[in-house]
């Protein structure tokens, strides 16, 4: 339970830190009251082990609203802008959007996937820096993703175009609502192998969950 108990993640930080191999991009689950200031507590002792982490929700929906035709609706993933980076792709056209973004005022921008913008825009490089109706509100599009680029991989319906991730009023306040729509991933540092980190999470998971029974009982962090 990542919300319950930051100084499990650093005991888990303290136990990866000594884990040899490649460098991988990992996702990282678990159930628990994740509040948005402990997610970025954990952002902060996670930094010292893995090269980067960020928050994702995958599968969302909005509608977007042109002039020129019905009400559409797009799949959308909300992330941290450090997604960008856990993934190491960067934009073919424009650029992607920062920490400033995540803050509510400043996080109406959009990146549009490749097909999305051939699709329906006609591939038109000047759609960026211009604002698009989603959900009835103007998101200023700021790049486009390079071709074949897809997230999360796989799915049939991958994500259309991703805008920054901002929790609710009633995720910042705890036991209000649970954030288990969230997602991780991250980067592994050097050195680190997928089935290390595996073997380490779960004793960390055994441990929180005797730390704390009343929240953690019968959950598992996961890392695959």
């Amino acid at each position: 339970d990542y919300g319950h108990n930051p100084d499990a993640i650093q005991a888990l930080c303290n136990a990866v830190e000594t884990m040899p191999s490649k460098k991988r991009v990992v996702v990282i689950s678990g159930a628990g009251d994740r509040r948005d200031e402990d997610i970025r507590k954990q952002t902060q002792i996670l930094g010292g082990v893995f090269e980067s982490i960020a928050a994702v929700d995958a599968y969302g929906e909005s509608n977007l609203l042109l002039p020129d035709g019905p009400p559409e609706a797009i799949s959308q993933s909300r992330v941290t802008a450090a997604f960008f980076d856990v993934l190491r792709v960067r934009p073919a056209i424009g650029r992607v959007f920062g920490a400033e973004n995540e803050v509510d005022g400043r996080d109406r921008v959009a990146v549009l996937s490749d097909a999305f913008w051939r699709r329906r825009f006609g591939g038109d490089p000047a759609i960026v820096g211009r604002t698009i109706p989603i959900d009835g509100n103007a998101y200023e599009v700021i790049g486009i993703m390079p071709p074949g680029f897809t997230y999360p991989v796989g799915a049939l319906q991958p994500a259309e175009l991703w805008m920054p991730w901002v929790p609710t009023p009633a995720e910042r306040v705890r036991g209000r609502m649970r954030t288990f729509y969230l997602q991780s991933i991250a980067r592994l540092k050097p050195g680190v192998s997928i089935e290390e980190a595996r073997a380490q999470m779960n004793q960390v998971a055994a441990s929180m969950q005797q730390a704390n029974p009343e929240s953690n009982t019968g959950h598992t962090v996961g890392i695959r």
